[in-house]
């Protein structure tokens, strides 16, 4: 129950771009620039596509170096901006840093539990009241086709007893039945 998802917390190219203001070209640039001076590490490339169905390839900073990075690239385009990256990253980190299943405590899990058997019970309740309700539709249905037989001895006396009406009418339905298929055999 406590686990965590521990993915990577990413930054693009583009997403600097907007945090400053500037153009996702310029800040390639830039991060290029310092690329070659090894004032950062080169950050690894990844495709896009906006929502004009544009593609292009942006850089890809995560962990903690590619957070390094970022600032220093951001510190580079506009040192104004810097503060709005540090509070991205920690919005980023912050998302990263929620549970996603919080754990739950020993009475959560009873109250949990007597909630998901109460919910089985009733629906179990249900189940057998429908279940119930039908046996008395087909109970009242059969009196009706088999005659005067009681309710909830209909099914079982056209069964076991083969002189009950119900049984009768069955019998002389097949002897019928036999009788025409031979009428059509012998034509």
């Amino acid at each position: 129950m406590n686990a965590l998802i521990t993915t990577a917390v990413t930054m693009t190219s583009r997403e600097i771009a907007e945090l400053v203001d500037s153009r996702h070209d310029k800040v390639r640039q830039s991060i290029e620039r310092l690329a070659a001076r090894a004032v950062i590490e080169s950050p690894p490339m990844g495709n896009f596509k906006n929502s004009n169905n544009v593609t292009g390839s942006e850089y890809i900073f995560s962990g903690e170096k590619g957070k390094r990075d970022s600032i220093i690239v951001v510190a580079q385009l506009c040192p104004e901006f810097t503060a709005r990256l540090v509070d991205r990253w920690q919005e980023l980190e912050a998302k990263l840093a929620k549970p996603v299943a919080t754990e739950l405590s020993h009475l959560e899990i009873l109250k949990l539990a007597v909630e998901s058997g109460q919910k089985l019970i009733a629906a179990d309740a249900e189940r057998e009241h429908a279940i119930r309700d039908a046996v008395v539709t087909v109970e009242k249905a059969l009196h009706g086709l088999l005659g005067k037989v009681s309710p909830g001895k209909a099914l079982q006396t056209s069964i076991r007893n083969p002189e009950s009406p119900g049984a009768k009418r069955t019998r002389a339905y097949r002897e019928r039945k036999k009788a025409a298929a031979a009428l059509v055999k012998h034509s």
